[in-house]
């Protein structure tokens, strides 16, 4: 099981395309009501208008609170420029969710945040399954309005936040694992670079444990459902504290 990824003799190409297709194949309900873009296939200005047509798509609850007080175009365009082309966001009360994230090595702004740790290559897959699994995941993404309405305040932000990175770097390592993109050695040094980054991707302790919990795993592969369950599973014991 690849997922969008093909490794061959120890070198992994990404296709984000493909990586769609299987997503949707394997995650078809978690996924239905996913827009999915390839921020490297475009420019900031198609970005810009293909999330606020998203953002103007969405349940009016929702678009009322996320926007207050500005339009969905400059929304658009702040929180594009704030995670670089890399983010995603998800509508709780409609279900629909966007996922945006680069797929070409050559252009990916990411590559300097996961380097040496990371390939430029490893690092579209590992993105592209984070993204993923803040979306797929109940606990991803705040899955309420109040949730949301929360987050407005820094200190629940911060708590919420922190949150979704553990649940969606949970999946995205147990996948990588899985599908051959990354080792113990490439989760152990994303746990270092992940302990000296920011406070909502306080993430390290996870990562570092995913090691241990994935060899106590029956060494059977896993499938897309079981790698999802089992990320859930692992979260929850660094998320209930």
């Amino acid at each position: 099981m690849t997922l969008g990824s093909d490794n061959l003799q120890g070198k992994l190409s990404f296709n984000f395309n493909r990586a769609v297709r299987d997503a949707r194949r394997d995650y078809p309900v978690e996924t239905e009501n996913i827009t999915f873009i390839d921020s490297s296939h475009k420019t900031r200005d198609e970005q810009v208008n293909q999330f606020s047509q998203w953002i103007e798509a969405t349940s009016p609850a929702f678009k009322d609170l996320l926007l207050k007080d500005t339009t969905a175009r400059s929304l658009a365009a702040l929180m594009l420029l704030m995670y670089g082309g890399t983010m995603s966001l998800k509508d709780p009360v409609s279900g629909k969710g966007i996922l945006i994230a680069p797929g070409n090595p050559e252009e990916n702004p990411l590559h300097k945040l996961f380097s040496p740790a990371l390939s430029s290559e490893e690092t579209l897959a590992y993105s592209f399954y984070h993204e993923l699994g803040h979306l797929i995941i109940d606990e991803g993404l705040a899955n309420t309005l109040r949730e949301l309405e929360l987050c407005s305040d820094f200190n629940e932000s911060q708590s919420l936040r922190r949150r979704g990175e553990i649940f969606a770097d949970s999946f995205a390592g147990l996948y990588g694992l899985q599908a051959g993109f990354l080792d113990k050695n490439k989760v152990q040094q994303l746990s270092s670079i992940r302990k000296a980054g920011d406070a909502i991707h306080d993430t390290a302790e996870a990562l570092s444990a995913l090691i241990e919990a994935r060899d106590e795993m029956t060494m059977a592969p896993l499938g897309p459902q079981e790698i999802k369950r089992a990320a859930v599973t692992h979260a929850k014991k660094f998320t209930a504290r």
